[in-house]
């Protein structure tokens, strides 16, 4: 979508909450009202990614917050030691519920009106996200290294964002931002909550819920490999080797 476009789409969806009958009730009750623009991204074949648009009014003029939480996985981090000349995993650590995906956006710079202690108990910022260590018997140094790779990996792979995004306010009262997710996101349920700051304390919040899912003959296929894993492993090898015999039957022939 045209950048133009993409804006004057964002100002009518923004004033759709305004003109309709249930969202200026629910301001006048809760202060803050969202919505996206799609609430369920399809995954198929050539699948590039896909760009959200939030949108909400507030009843008082504040600071937004907006942090988007992906499903939570197990995740292995491991790290490469030099061996007689050569790279090879030396040590590992397994963290639990970290989230597939992660990003934040902010009207204003986080640090202008939110303490430390503020970010760290809702969790705003990949720094103050509470990953799970199973072995006790690993020290504080040695987590924060393993977290800290775990963290620029997610950052490489455009899973984790480098930045906070910007909430743009339409007026005084309506706002939207973009929410971004790279082609390699995964499938679930992500959760969109949106925090609002007044006088540097937290005033109202909403929350709503993005599904990622996979269709067509990406669904059909993540669906076999996670159901029949068994047949999906004998049947990726049996291809594989297919491939490769004609490969170099082709090769024989030129």
């Amino acid at each position: 979508m045209h950048p133009l476009t993409h804006y004057a789409y964002s100002i009518f969806l923004c004033l759709g909450i305004v003109l309709s009958e249930g969202i200026p009730r629910a301001i006048a009750q809760e202060g803050l009202a969202i919505d996206l623009s799609e609430k369920v991204v399809d995954i198929t074949t050539g699948f590039v990614g896909s760009n959200l648009l939030l949108f909400g009014a507030a009843e008082e003029s504040g600071n937004i917050v907006v942090v988007v939480r992906g499903p939570q996985t197990n995740v292995v981090v491991r790290r490469k030691e030099r061996v007689a000349g050569i790279w090879m995993n030396r040590t590992q650590m397994e963290f639990s519920q970290v989230p597939a995906f992660y990003a934040v956006a902010s009207s204003q710079p986080l640090e202008t009106f939110l303490s430390k202690d503020q970010r760290k108990r809702l969790k705003i910022g990949p720094e103050y996200l509470h990953l799970s260590v199973a072995d006790p018997t690993l020290t504080l140094d040695e987590i924060q290294k393993f977290r800290d790779a775990l963290i620029r990996g997610r950052q490489r792979q455009e899973l984790y964002q480098d930045t906070p995004g910007t909430v743009i306010f339409i007026g005084e009262k309506l706002f939207r931002t973009d929410i971004k997710f790279p082609s390699t996101v995964a499938v679930g349920i992500y959760r969109v909550d949106v925090y609002q700051f007044l006088a540097g304390r937290l005033a109202n919040a909403q929350h709503t819920n993005v599904t990622i899912r996979k269709t067509g003959v990406e669904a059909e296929i993540y669906e076999f490999a996670h159901n029949r894993g068994l047949a999906y492993g004998v049947l990726a090898v049996l291809i594989a080797v297919m491939a490769g015999w004609l490969a170099n039957l082709m090769f024989r022939r030129t």
